[in-house]
C-alpha cells in the first residue's frame, strides 16, 4: 500500500497516517504483519517525508477464505475513509492497474514474482543505457525484499553481528519509554572496508543497547560517523539508527526502525530520514 500525505506534511504526519492505514489492514484476520516505511522512494516518485510504503503480509492460502486480490477490493473501500492522506493498494501489478490495489510477494506466487523480476530486469536493461530512465518496480522490490524486512522479524542475529568486535565503554542506570533499564554503551571498531574506500581522518563508532528489567534489549541505537577525503575530494558521512525491540515468544523483534543520515561531499551537504515499522497482528481468538 502506498500512502500519500498532503504536499508539505511533515514525517511524523505521515508516520501517523501510514500507520492509521496499516492499523485498518492489520485488523483482518487475513494479515500477519504489516511493515512500513515512511520517507522512502514510491513507484514513479522521488524520496519525500510526505509518502510511506506499506508492505501487508498475509496468512499462507490454506489459512485464509478468500484471495488477495478480494482482500484488495475490501482494504481499498475501507481506505477512502481515512482523511487527510490518499492510500493506494496493490495487488498483481503495476501498469494500468496503478491504483487501489495490495502487493502481496509470497514465495508460492510464483507467477507474481516472476512477472516483477522480469519487469525489474527490463527496467534495469533500460536505466543501464540511460540513467535518467524510471525504475519504478526494481525500487519497490529493493523495499519489500526479505533483506530489508527479515532482520526486524529477527533482530537477535542482527544485535550480535553488530556487537561482534565492540568493547564496553560504560553502563549506567537509565530510563526508556517511561520504564527503567540498564544502558550499555559500545565502541564499535572501525570495518576494513572504510579505508579502502576514502583515507579515513576520523571515526566514531557507537552502540547503544538498553536493557529491560529482565536483561532483554529493548532498544538500539547504531551511530556511525566518517571523516576522510577521497582524491582531493573532502567527505563527511554520519548515520544514526534507532530501533525499538519487543520479545514475542522466543523470538526479538524490531517493531520500529528510524534511520537519520547527513553527508557533505565537496562542500555540498545533504540528509536524509527514513522510518519503517514492523506489526504483528494480535493472535486470534478462537
Amino acid at each position: 500500500m502506498i500512502v500519500e500525505a498532503p504536499p508539505g506534511s511533515n514525517l511524523e504526519y505521515t508516520r501517523i497516517k501510514a500507520e492509521e492505514a496499516a492499523r485498518v489492514a492489520r485488523a483482518h484476520p487475513e494479515v500477519r504483519y504489516t511493515y512500513t516505511t515512511v520517507g522512502t522512494p514510491v513507484p514513479l516518485k522521488a524520496p519525500s517525508v510526505d509518502q510511506a510504503l506499506i508492505y501487508v503480509r498475509l496468512v499462507p492460502k490454506a489459512e485464509r477464505h478468500i484471495s488477495q486480490d478480494e482482500l484488495g477490493q475490501v482494504l481499498r473501500e475501507q481506505m477512502k475513509g481515512i482523511g487527510g492522506a490518499q492510500v493506494s493498494v496493490f495487488t498483481s501489478g503495476f501498469g494500468g492497474a496503478f491504483k487501489s490495489i495490495q502487493i502481496q510477494m509470497k514465495g508460492e506466487d510464483a507467477r507474481v514474482l516472476t512477472d516483477l523480476a522480469q519487469r525489474a530486469a527490463a527496467e534495469a536493461a533500460v536505466n543501464a543505457k540511460n540513467k535518467d530512465a524510471p525504475t519504478p518496480v526494481q525500487d519497490l522490490l529493493g523495499q519489500l525484499s526479505p533483506v530489508n524486512v527479515q532482520p526486524m522479524v529477527n533482530y537477535a542475529p542482527v544485535l550480535l553481528r553488530q556487537l561482534d568486535g565492540a568493547t564496553l565503554a560504560s553502563q549506567r542506570d537509565d530510563t526508556r519509554d517511561g520504564k527503567p533499564a540498564r544502558l550499555l554503551v559500545f565502541d564499535v571498531p572501525m570495518p576494513p572496508s572504510a579505508n579502502k574506500e576514502m583515507s579515513v581522518k576520523k571515526y566514531v563508532g557507537q552502540l547503544s543497547v538498553w536493557l529491560g528489567a529482565d536483561g532483554v534489549p529493548v532498544a538500539v541505537r547504531n551511530m556511525l560517523a566518517i571523516k576522510g577525503r577521497k582524491l582531493l575530494i573532502s567527505i563527511e558521512f554520519g548515520t544514526t539508527t534507532d530501533y525499538a525491540l519487543q520479545q514475542v515468544g522466543t523470538r526479538l523483534l524490531a517493531v520500529s526502525r528510524r534511520t537519520e543520515e547527513n553527508h557533505s561531499v565537496f562542500g555540498h551537504d545533504g540528509s536524509s530520514v527514513t522510518e519503517a515499522v514492523l506489526a504483528p497482528t494480535a493472535p486470534s481468538v478462537h
